[in-house]
């Protein structure tokens, strides 16, 4: 049973987390016309043809030039206003206002500031002012104003919008999520806030929330395409890789050029197993960009998902010539590799891996398992401690370094590293089936039984487990458990003849001898030169007194097998039944030339004693056949 190869994933979509500053900026534009058309309404006054106006009728003047968008005509009646009345908030607070519109943010600053000075309760001011930090990128500043903004009764969508972006900027999620409640409950037209809190629930991992919000966005605002980006990588986060690619198509149908969008839409093609259209959206990035290692890379893992394999491997190839630090494209060539069979170029890829990151656990992993495939155990072992130094609870560096200790012939090595990965993932089958190997080595049964019980409890489809737990019953001499479990590894493992063989084997001992000869007809078709197989039908049909069939059974036995002493004896007794006594006398010899075995040698002189008193030879003391041991299961 090999070890399983770790697959590459593909790179996941980008999410690009706005700054405060420029997702602020923009939302703030909107915020402005919204707060223009709605809370600073023209008083509808024109302008008077007398050449004195007193410090109000100036503010009137400036708001309607702000009403109709004429900022300059705005900062000179409110100038006109604050010479009038140099204390009168209401004129700096106007000013500010025009210059922060003029892109004048230090005088808007300085006038706001003025403003705020004269009245601390001017709402408006808190406000206006907290816009001018964030385009001057001060986020401490802005969200104490519009704390104050909102306290003092500029409790606005816009304001909360404001502050909850700024909240979600600076990570602290749970404050966001409430302001921005705030927000879409005062205005449930509020695209921005929608988004932004689609955003904050999405960094704590409440998907359906966010992409609800965003959805609400989308509908509000169908042309802005961040929205459906946005709501793509959420759907992608959760799996629906469906919707996700509806919504890349959607951006791209718009954006054709935007390369973050096909880049996630064919990553979203390979989640869907499409790999043709996954393919060719690569290609598109690699035409946009040839000294892309990664989107080479890509293509490659989309080729050998078609079953492509030369194709992948050039593209791999490549991308490790354009990104030869690249660990993760040698890890990736050296899958590849694997998957046609070219263990040494795989080696030798996952070595460079490692070369060029000693700490990247997965090229350690798989660079012990082709080391463990090659034979190379203690290079196996070197690479599996490697990862454990680096992660000494790696389940799989464990399993693995226990299972290649066990085929090392050092049990008590293994038995530690599956304790200790055990006692940390009490629910991993594969650990307790080695780990009651590991004991059966040490010849610990009733553990080592009890690990059996265990791994075919967390995994009934193992079929392992069942044969080296029908051989321990075996041993116990529990012939029906034994059977019982052979038959279920036949069930899992048709294609394994030693199940079938060692099937016949309890048969063969219960003389259920038809039941017997089934089995290993089974066995044998699945390997015609088995010779423990064709020996046990042999002494069947030996039983049966079907010599003619025995007799080319033993004799195919001593073609594959000519130093097996037993077989000759047992074909001598054939021969003696089909009145062919000097073949018989020559095999009852031959078994005295090829054994030293005591017992054997003297049912060999007695046989010949027999023979020559013209007796029947007496059959093998104990002629029971050995089940075999064999547990590299063919599933």
């Amino acid at each position: 049973m090999t070890d399983q190869t770790l697959a590459p994933q593909p790179t996941p979509p980008r999410k690009p987390r706005p700054r405060w500053a420029t997702l602020a900026t923009s939302i703030s534009i909107l915020v402005l016309i919204s707060l223009i058309a709605s809370a600073l309404l023209p008083l509808g006054l024109t302008q008077s043809a007398e050449p004195q106006r007193t410090a109000e009728e100036w503010l009137e003047v400036g708001d309607a030039a702000i009403a109709n968008g004429d900022f300059t005509a705005a900062r000179d009646a409110y100038s006109n206003a604050a010479r009038r009345e140099p204390d009168l908030a209401g004129a700096y607070l106007g000013r500010g206002y025009a210059y922060a519109e003029l892109g004048l943010t230090g005088v808007a600053l300085s006038d706001l500031s003025r403003a705020l000075e004269l009245d601390p309760d001017l709402a408006e001011a808190h406000y206006r002012r907290g816009q001018v930090f964030l385009e001057l990128q001060d986020g401490v500043r802005a969200s104490a104003d519009l704390n104050l903004a909102i306290r003092l009764g500029w409790d606005t969508s816009e304001a909360n919008l404001l502050l909850g972006t700024l909240y979600y900027s600076a990570g602290q999620l749970a404050n966001a999520l409430a302001t921005l409640d705030r927000a879409v409950d005062l205005d449930p037209t509020n695209a921005d806030a929608f988004f932004v809190r689609g955003l904050t629930q999405q960094d704590l991992g409440n998907l359906p929330a966010a992409i609800s919000n965003f959805s609400s966005a989308h509908t509000l605002n169908p042309q802005r395409l961040e929205i459906v980006f946005q709501r793509a990588l959420a759907y992608y986060v959760q799996q629906d890789f469906r919707r996700a690619l509806a919504d890349w198509n959607t951006l791209l149908a718009a954006q054709p050029d935007n390369l973050d969008a096909l880049k996630n839409r064919a990553i979203t093609h390979q989640q869907l197993e499409q790999f043709e259209p996954a393919a060719r959206d690569f290609s598109r990035l690699i035409s946009l960009d040839r000294s892309n290692a990664e989107h080479y890379r890509n293509r490659g893992l989309a080729f050998a998902g078609m079953g492509a394999f030369s194709a992948a491997i050039a593209d791999l190839e490549h991308s490790v010539l354009l990104a030869p630090d690249s660990a993760i494209g040698h890890f990736t060539l050296g899958n590849l590799y694997n998957a046609v069979e070219r263990a040494e170029d795989a080696l030798a890829a996952y070595r460079r891996a490692v070369l060029v990151d000693p700490t990247f656990i997965p090229a350690l992993l798989n660079l012990g398992s082709g080391y463990a495939e090659a034979g190379d155990l203690s290079n196996a072992i070197e690479s599996y401690t490697r990862a454990l130094r680096l992660e000494p609870l790696n389940n799989i560096a464990l399993l693995n370094r226990g299972a290649a200790y066990l085929t090392n012939n050092q049990p008590e090595a293994a038995l530690a590293d599956l304790d200790l990965l055990l006692s940390v993932e009490p629910g991993n089958a594969l650990g307790y089936l080695r780990r009651g190997q590991a004991r059966q080595t040490l010849e610990q049964i009733q553990g080592a039984l009890n690990d059996f019980n265990r791994a075919i409890l967390l995994n009934p489809q193992e079929a392992e487990a069942y044969n080296r737990r029908a051989i321990l019953q075996y041993g116990l001499n529990n012939l029906p458990a034994a059977l019982a479990d052979w038959q279920v590894v036949t069930q899992l493992a048709p294609n394994f003849p030693d199940a079938h063989y060692n099937l016949a084997v309890v048969h063969f001992i219960q003389g259920d001898l038809d039941l017997a000869l089934e089995s290993l007809g089974r066995s044998l078709a699945l390997r015609p030169e088995y010779p423990d197989a064709l020996l046990l039908r042999g002494s069947v049909y030996s039983v049966q007194e079907e010599y003619e069939l025995a007799l080319a059974d033993y004799t195919h036995v001593i073609q594959l097998v000519p130093e097996f002493a037993r077989t000759y004896y047992n074909r001598g007794v054939v021969y003696f039944y089909l009145s062919r006594s000097d073949d018989a006398i020559a095999d009852f010899r031959k078994v005295l030339e090829l054994t030293t075995d005591p017992a054997l040698r003297s049912q060999a002189n007695n046989a010949l004693v027999a023979m020559g008193a013209q007796q029947p030879p007496p059959p093998l003391e104990s002629d029971i056949p050995d089940v075999s041991i064999v547990v590299e299961v063919e599933e």
